[in-house]
């Protein structure tokens, strides 16, 4: 994987440094400080409220760039700034080493667990060596993690990202309903937080919107690692949490299937809970037919400990119960 436009935007970054321009981004990235974390008024940048320089926009490279007054104490974020260099990496998923190798003859290796993904192994490499300077735009990927022969799945919010244990999701209209994760506290947090502002997140490259309402995270830490292990999951699909009125969905996890392996027997009972007319248990795997062919319940795309999911539509089943019961497909 080559990302040519990663690798031009890098370049312009390194001649603006060598024209002696410090180099701000809006979001951090190539480990470069935030333009929001300056004391500004517009153009002026002020340190201790002495104005110390000025700032402008380089459109092209995406980037801001700080001219100081010359003189004048630079601010604490532009210390010490160190110059970008281009990376390459080979990634050996059965070794779990990456070897990188600048334009300037250097060889940085890092240990691990890589994504199979080249694209989602480029974003991890450089958050890892933003403090060193290094930017990676090309990654080969050889050989197979022998425990995650076909790749590590993720959550990603365009800040940190999280390996998943699972997820359920409407593939349709893009909506998250579940998602299991594991991963650094903090990363976790972040997620969660994305949640509960609405805003998207990427699995598998796909970009999906949070379902609107509250997001439950039930966090544990996982012993003898520095690790946590989050679920994630929309009060809809929590039982007990959903409102009167809106759409519920009805999840079967791998833990499920301890009491059955009858996903009927879970969905009945959600609908219990979101229909105000009398449900009988042995009327499940009938209405779940029913519902789906009356579009009154939809598959969600389900992966991990999410075995399988389904949105379930508040109205419209005291009309299809009416019809079963006459057609004596179900009975009292």
């Amino acid at each position: 994987m080559e990302d040519t436009n990663f690798k031009w935007r890098v370049k312009e970054i390194i001649k603006l440094q060598e024209q002696g321009k410090l180099v701000l981004s809006w979001t951090k990235e190539f480990g470069l400080p935030s333009y929001s974390d300056l004391n500004r008024k517009e153009s002026e940048v002020f340190e201790e409220g002495i104005l110390v320089g000025h700032i402008e926009l380089i459109s092209g490279a995406g980037v801001y760039a700080f001219t100081p007054i010359p003189g004048a104490p630079l601010p604490k974020i532009l210390r010490g700034q160190k110059k970008l260099r281009l990376g390459e990496a080979v990634i050996n998923l059965t070794k779990r080493l990456a070897i990188i190798s600048t334009e300037n003859g250097e060889t940085v290796t890092i240990n691990g667990l890589f994504p199979a993904d080249p694209y989602y192994a480029q974003s991890e490499l450089n958050r890892a060596l933003a403090d060193e300077g290094i930017a990676v735009w090309k990654v080969e990927i050889i050989g197979k993690d022998p425990l995650f022969q076909y790749g590590i799945q993720r959550i990603f919010n365009n800040q940190t990202l999280a390996d998943l244990t699972g997820y359920a999701f409407d593939y349709e209209n893009s909506v998250l309903v579940y998602a299991g994760a594991v991963g650094h506290k903090t990363s976790l947090q972040s997620i969660h937080a994305t949640l509960i502002q609405g805003k998207p997140v990427s699995i598998n490259h796909k970009t999906l919107y949070p379902e609107a309402g509250h997001w439950f995270a039930n966090t544990l830490a996982i012993m003898d690692y520095s690790t946590w292990q989050t679920a994630f999951i929309n009060h809809k699909a929590v039982p007990g949490k959903w409102q009167p009125g809106e759409y519920a969905y009805a999840l079967f996890f791998e833990e499920d299937q301890d009491e059955t392996d009858d996903f009927a027997v879970c969905f009945v009972e959600r609908l219990k809970e979101v229909l105000e007319i009398p449900i009988l248990e042995e009327w499940g795997k009938t209405l779940l037919k029913a519902g789906k062919d009356a579009y009154l319940v939809s598959e969600l795309n389900t992966w991990g400990d999410c075995i399988r999911a389904v949105r379930i539509e508040p109205s419209g089943w005291k009309r299809l119960v009416e019809e079963l019961l006459f057609e004596e497909k179900i009975k009292i």
